[in-house]
């Protein structure tokens, strides 16, 4: 706990409550502001709760809901609520759906109060409440709010109310495990709140605290100084008409606040002088500019807010802000790292605002005044990610969202980047005691921790590597905390920051046919892996273009670049070449010799001065008498083509040129092998255009290893992929070899258990590295199965996917009405029954290429040509249990089954055929769920 805080708190809540002698004399300000309101409300509650427990009490819901809406208490025109308008509206609409959400609500709460004396039996009663508020759709500040007020409210000695955002800023102060917006609640974590309370109200004494209200209370008017006295200036998104952003002048707007937004996110939080990043209204990723809260007035559910423009600019994201009118991008609240609005925000901060450099030195940490130096005793950083502290800095033009690195600087071996954050407030001017020179002042900034590496165990951006890449632009061990980092390498920064901090994916989707996987593939995971015109780098662009160029093409367009006929030596040093060979992962030694034969192979065959014979078409190039190269007199029927190759290189070709694909798709099969996937030697034609070929065997790269090198040679902090359809049929030991180990999370590339292996054809050592994640689908349904558990279950996550028949609608065929739903859920059912889960059927059989269900006159084809086999195919050819899946042995007439039976004569087997005029009347459908 932090004791200087509880100190300061009771200070301050005692010099604001002058009439104030304990909570059992509180005095008419405090009871007046609120602990009569609070007092008020229990006492009620309890008379609720009481009648609720002897049953029979069904208007439990509308008194509580009327108990709640007392908003003011003796005419004080302060607002009382202790439970939000918004949350118990959000409530009330969910349990008017119907009589019977209603009454488990009322009975889940009944369960609670009936066990909250009973430890062993509470919270049992706790967590079942919440599962029902989650399977309810509420918001996860719901399951903080119910489940806490109730308790609270029941027995305030026991339990405490949990009002979201303001109690995580109070365990942030406090030295506390803050829960998190955003994150849903369980009863192991609500029990350690309340420990952690408990341990407060003890240390309270003086003030004769006699319960949790009593608390909660203090807390409440102490709230205050919880953050700095300089407030922290929020960053909000908003989405806004762009003919508002014409003139750099005020505005103003106004908002109807839903039951959409976060607990108390405007009311607590809102304040003037708040910064706000004004979206496109029409486009959810491009950034119109930015403004600050000259005034807001916030009436029920209306925010009118008065803004003045301070920034004007066209800036489109990658990142798709979330449709929402007011949503906060930061605030103290790392939480909200998975939703596009705070993504959005950084993204945006990232690249417009200026980004400084805090020194962070272990050994001196001790002589930094109180909160200011973060470390301990050996030397790491004792802040968690979202901690809030003030940091020194003499840097008096970093401002509110500026990024912040932290700069180790104690040891050169260990010196490097080990923490990102950003700006809550500007520059401030504070003073600490000295020995030497009393009143000493000194320069800091409050800061918000959102990326902290631990020098020992995670990978960080080491000294070396920043020198490496940028060499004379950045000081990277300053002396003084604060300096700027030069613009043009911000952003590459950023995305290289990110790279060595983000934690690679590796993912099965599996379930049975038809459940979705492609689909997934397809419309949500690849379009995460590709980059347009407006959104890459010029970086990767040329990384791209040169990607998809051969060796032969790449020295033509850097000849073609210089202007001038070259040696070997100047060819090699060339961008474009230099930038190649780190994609095919060339050894600096093997350069010379790839452009070397590269040169001699596509020589014009009248070239005397080249003693190669085996030469191939194009003869493109020639070597000049002073070992100088050049092209061949007679071009011209190529020059259209190498002219294309460097208006790409350029970024002057088509829109295609400019599209970046950085993910590769593979499909396993029996016959795969680890020479396609990681490296092998192949058979190479040696001529183009001739009738006789000459082959030559070459060391090629595999998909696999192909993206790996691409990812690794990335130093924008891009994310690549690889997707393995139908992994489960290829020969994972076989296909991945020693390679199986190294996709590990923890073993990749920079990783704390880093490993390389030097692979068996080229000698080359090898690593994963983590910007590469790693897809995989499977068919349940497949009888190849059997040995995919032990060999990937542990490296990958496995994702479920199962039928979804609620996607499908009822369809119309020769004018009676079938319901899709039913009719597979009937069919999976049996098939379950009969089997077993993974061999059900998926819902997009029965879809058409857009998610869209399939119309009447398309079932018949359907159930032929798919369903029918695929069920023959699950069930060995035993006609009699399709039979069954499809209800034809139940069915009253033959002209309703599918399958027809013939039992067999003098012993000998039944006899099944296909009765195609079924397919085409609407009872054989119905009677498949008629007939459950």
């Amino acid at each position: 706990m932090n004791e200087k805080k509880l100190t300061q708190a009771v200070e301050s809540f005692k010099d604001n409550l002058p009439d104030f002698h304990s909570f059992t004399e509180a005095g008419d300000t405090l009871n007046d502001r609120e602990l009569r309101y609070k007092r008020d409300l229990q006492r009620k509650f309890k008379f609720l709760g009481s009648r609720l427990i002897e049953g029979n009490y069904h208007e439990f819901t509308d008194d509580l809901y009327s108990l709640l809406a007392r908003k003011h208490l003796d005419g004080i025109p302060r607002n009382q609520n202790l439970v939000g308008w918004r949350d118990y509206g959000a409530l009330q609409n969910v349990i008017k759906q119907s009589t019977e959400i209603r009454d488990r609500f009322t009975d889940l709460t009944r369960q609670l109060l009936i066990s909250a004396h009973d430890d062993s039996q509470i919270w049992s009663s706790f967590d079942k409440l919440i599962e029902w508020i989650n399977s309810s759709g509420l918001r996860a500040s719901q399951t903080k709010v119910w489940p806490s007020f109730l308790l609270s409210m029941w027995i305030p000695d026991k339990y405490i109310y949990i009002k979201p955002r303001f109690f995580d800023r109070t365990l942030i102060a406090f030295g506390f495990e803050k829960l998190g917006t955003g994150k849903r609640l369980d009863s192991v974590q609500y029990r350690r709140v309340l420990r952690d309370m408990t341990d407060l109200k003890e240390r309270l004494t003086e003030l004769g605290v006699r319960d949790f209200i009593d608390l909660q209370t203090f807390l409440w008017h102490v709230d205050h100084i919880v953050l700095p006295n300089d407030p922290l200036v929020n960053i909000w998104l908003l989405k806004l008409d762009p003919s508002l952003m014409k003139k750099q002048n005020g505005f103003t707007v106004k908002l109807n606040l839903g039951d959409e937004e976060d607990d108390e996110t405007i009311e607590d939080c809102l304040k003037e002088n708040d910064k706000v990043i004004l979206v496109d209204g029409g486009s959810n990723n491009r950034v119109l500019g930015e403004a600050y809260v000259a005034r807001f007035q916030l009436q029920e559910n209306q925010l009118e807010l008065s803004l003045q423009t301070e920034k004007v600019s066209n800036t489109v994201l990658s990142t798709e802000m979330e449709s929402v009118l007011l949503e906060p991008g930061l605030l103290p609240n790392v939480e909200l790292e998975g939703l596009n609005s705070r993504l959005f925000c950084r993204e945006y901060l990232d690249e417009v605002r200026n980004s400084y450099l805090l020194t962070w030195n272990p050994k001196k940490g001790k002589e930094f005044p109180a909160d200011v130096s973060g470390t301990t005793e050996n030397g790491r950083l004792n802040f968690k990610v979202g901690s809030i502290t003030k940091w020194s800095c003499s840097n008096r033009s970093v401002k509110p969202g500026d990024s912040l690195y932290f700069s180790r600087v104690a040891s050169h071996t260990e010196n490097g980047l080990v923490a990102k954050a950003r700006a809550c407030s500007s520059v401030l001017q504070g003073t600490h005691w000295n020995p030497h020179k009393k009143g000493a002042t000194y320069s800091y900034v409050w800061v918000e921790f959102e990326e902290i590496r631990d020098r020992t165990s995670d990978p960080y951006l080491h000294i070396s590597r920043l020198t490496e890449l940028w060499p004379r632009l950045q000081n990277w061990t300053p002396q003084q905390s604060g300096i700027e980092i030069e613009p043009r390498i911000r952003t590459p920064l950023h995305k290289l920051w990110n790279r060595a901090t983000m934690k690679p994916i590796n993912t099965i989707y599996y379930g049975p046919p038809g459940t979705g996987k492609t689909y997934i593939l397809n419309e949500e995971l690849f379009p995460l892996y590709t980059g347009g015109r407006e959104v890459i780098s010029e970086s990767e662009r040329l990384h791209g273009v040169l990607d998809r160029m051969s060796w032969r093409e790449v020295i033509a367009a850097t000849l073609s670049e210089m202007g001038t006929p070259q040696r070997v030596p100047d060819i090699v040093k060339h961008n474009y070449v230099q930038i190649k060979a780190k994609l095919m992962a060339k050894r600096t030694s093997r350069i010379n010799a790839t452009v070397w034969s590269t040169l001699q192979l596509y020589t014009a065959h009248g070239c005397s001065n080249v003693k190669y014979e085996n030469r191939c078409e194009p003869g493109w190039f020639w070597k000049n008498d002073d070992s100088t190269w050049w092209f061949a007199e007679d071009v011209t029927e190529i020059e259209t083509s190498i002219n294309d190759d460097v208006r790409k290189l350029k970024g002057q070709g088509d829109e295609e040129s400019t599209t970046v694909q950085r993910y590769s798709f593979v499909t396993f099969h029996q016959s795969y092998s680890y020479e396609e996937f990681v490296e092998g030697i192949r058979p190479v034609l040696n001529t183009e255009g001739e009738e006789t070929s000459q082959v030559s065997y070459k060391l090629t790269h595999g998909v696999f290893r192909t993206i790996c090198e691409r990812a690794r040679v990335d130093e924008l902090g891009n994310r690549f992929a690889i997707f393995i359809d139908e992994i489960n049929r290829g020969n994972i030991s076989k296909i991945f070899g020693e390679l199986i180990t190294l996709i590990e999370e923890d073993k990749r590339e920079g990783a704390s258990n880093e490993l390389s292996v030097v692979l068996p054809y080229s000698k080359d050592t090898f690593t994963v590295p983590r910007n590469l994640d790693i897809y995989g689908t499977m068919n349940t349904a497949d009888r190849s199965l059997v040995h995919i558990d032990t060999a990937l279950r542990r490296r990958f996550t496995f994702k479920e996917l199962m039928p979804q028949p609620q996607l499908l609608e009822s369809v119309v065929l020769k004018g009676e009405e079938i319901d899709l739903a039913l009719l597979l859920q009937s069919m999976n059912d049996r098939i379950e029954s009969l089997f077993d889960r993974e061999h059900t059927i998926g819902h997009a059989y029965f879809l058409r290429n857009k998610g869209e269900s399939i119309l009447g006159d398309e079932l018949p084809m359907i159930f032929e040509n798919k369903i029918v086999p695929l069920l023959t195919e699950y069930f060995f050819d035993d006609w009699s249990k399709v039979r069954e899946v499809l209800a034809d042995d139940r069915a009253a007439t033959m002209d309703s089954q599918f399958i027809l039976k013939t039992n067999g004569q003098k012993g000998r087997k039944d006899v099944y055929r296909l009765n195609r005029d079924a397919f085409y009347k609407p009872n054989a459908y119905l009677k498949i769920y008629s007939m459950r």
